[in-house]
């Protein structure tokens, strides 16, 4: 069967909590395997609260209005139905007996994932959550006709229409006294007018006064627009300023998150993917993809352990800037198309050839001129990472999620949490590589993340260690005892044989006094 080709890619605002408002903080781009795996795990807890996301694309920041919230003491935030450009994923609460198989019927052919609820337990065992993977992200002023085309299909609470709704990421109450549920249904994204086409009345449905506007990324003849103080319709991208600051400061700000879950995860493909395509969605027409493409290759060689030049991710680059116009900028894409015309994929080569030659010779203003120094303990993980690569690898892959979140939070005890949550499960846990990953990733925050010189990051992950060695227990983990112990046991003896010696409290010879 011919699958149609989604967007490598989706935007998604990441929240610590509900009442969260810092969507700059957690505004980034995930690829749908990242998004899935991240709705594949439930976190074990008694409070319903929690992290969550926000499906959308936010309108660039210069456009969005500040929202100032009746509560006293509450700071102005951008967090509102009136400043999501799009929708990006498409989910639905399921919180009826029956529901779940009807919407089961209902997007029979589609891929979803389905996950339960912290509601769910056994007394209501039909407090599940569907996300369905778009073809292509829906326009804002297209989701009322979305929204009243699925309500004619499946039972849907219409408190729960605002763009701009939070949605918790799985969590499973501790005293449910069920199991929590998730599953994946392969299959093809669902378009826009597939889903207007579920409607039992489509033609009815299309007669309200609700005209459908084009799509982010087909209709590249039409330039999307905003609505100026004077009436008239003008370009969203007029707002940015034609020369736009391409100092390696600004950049680096600019792509934090992408650095930093770099850092940690090393994707080159993740890493090219973010930075083009948030240049992209930002800037429109007025992108300098000279530039970029150079920052994306410095940021590798300074970063990385490996170059952008090394594995699949040049060949693929031409691809990721014109999916990432199409379906983000198209303005943009007519712009090259204009200049380049049938030739832009190769222009785009070229350019990207050009960038994997010079970056090592031509510098953004304010590069540093060599790799980052992040200490003796960032050469410690580099070596322990080599030792047993394949094995660090396969559990890097496995808790991107989490570290995900870690980056963000410099949770630690979160993250121990999580990952033991999800190893321990194993009928055989592999107890020496899940304790070198931990103390590998304390030390990639420290250096990679914090900066922090090697004494003052080896003290602050031995502080660490004396908090987290009390989370290896059945309170704080849902796994057999026996195997809780023994985690801790390998978590203490690598803390003890990498932490140096001169870091670790000395006991005092005198007495303790009275």
């Amino acid at each position: 069967m011919n699958i149609p080709e989604a967007p490598d890619f989706l935007f998604l605002v990441d929240l610590k909590k509900a009442a969260d408002t810092e969507v700059w903080d957690g505004e980034g781009e995930f690829s749908w395997e990242e998004f899935k795996d991240r709705l594949s795990t439930h976190d074990i807890r008694h409070a319903k609260d929690g992290a969550g996301f926000m499906p959308v694309l936010m309108k660039p920041e210069q456009e969005c209005v500040l929202l100032y919230p009746k509560k006293e003491g509450s700071k102005p935030h951008h967090r509102g139905d009136v400043n999501i450009e799009a929708i990006t994923s498409l989910v639905i609460d399921l919180d009826q007996p029956g529901v779940l198989e009807k919407a089961e019927s209902v997007f029979s052919g589609y891929e979803y994932l389905v996950y339960s609820t912290h509601n769910f337990t056994k007394d209501q065992p039909w407090k599940y959550r569907m996300v369905v993977r778009l073809m292509e992200p829906i326009l804002v002023d297209n989701w009322p006709l979305c929204f009243e085309a699925l309500k004619t299909r499946i039972e849907l609470d219409p408190s729960c229409c605002n763009p701009s709704r939070f949605y918790y990421y799985p969590s499973h109450n501790k005293n449910s006294e069920i199991d929590p549920v998730k599953f994946h249904k392969r299959g093809s994204p669902i378009s826009l007018e597939q889903i207007l086409s579920l409607a039992g009345d489509k033609e009815a449905l299309l007669r309200q006064d609700r005209p459908i506007k084009y799509r982010l990324t087909s209709r590249t003849n039409q330039v999307k627009s905003i609505n100026h103080f004077s009436g008239k319709s003008v370009s969203r991208y007029d707002a940015v300023a034609d020369e736009i600051d391409m100092s390696w400061a600004t950049m680096s700000e600019r792509h934090k998150f992408a650095i930093d879950t770099y850092r940690l995860a090393g994707s080159n493909h993740n890493l090219a993917l973010s930075i083009t395509a948030r240049e992209i969605a930002k800037m429109g027409p007025k992108v300098d993809l000279k530039s970029t493409l150079l920052f994306a290759f410095q940021v590798a060689n300074v970063e990385g352990a490996r170059g952008l030049e090394s594995g699949n991710t040049m060949a693929e680059l031409p691809g990721m800037i014109i999916d990432g116009m199409l379906k983000y900028a198209p303005e943009a894409y007519e712009k090259f198309e204009k200049e380049h015309g049938s030739s832009l994929e190769n222009w785009l080569n070229g350019l990207v050839r050009w960038a994997s030659i010079s970056y090592t010779t031509e510098n953004l203003p304010g590069k540093p001129s060599e790799k980052t120094t992040m200490g003796n303990y960032d050469r410690d993980l580099k070596t322990r990472q080599n030792e047993t690569k394949t094995e660090y690898e396969v559990l890097k892959e496995r808790h991107k999620p989490y570290l995900r979140d870690f980056i963000k939070t410099g949770d630690i005890k979160t993250l121990v949490k999580l990952v033991l949550q999800h190893e321990l499960k194993a009928a055989q846990p592999k107890y020496p590589e899940i304790a070198k990953a931990l103390v590998n990733y304390q030390i990639g925050y420290q250096s990679a993340v914090l900066h922090k010189p090697s004494i003052e990051g080896w003290t602050a992950i031995q502080q660490d260690v004396e908090s987290l060695k009390r989370l290896f227990s059945d309170k704080h983990v849902d796994a057999d005892p026996q195997k809780i112990t023994f985690a801790r046991s390998a978590f203490l003896i690598e803390s003890m044989t990498r932490i140096p010696q001169e870091v670790v409290p000395k006991k005092s010879d005198e007495p303790t006094p009275a």
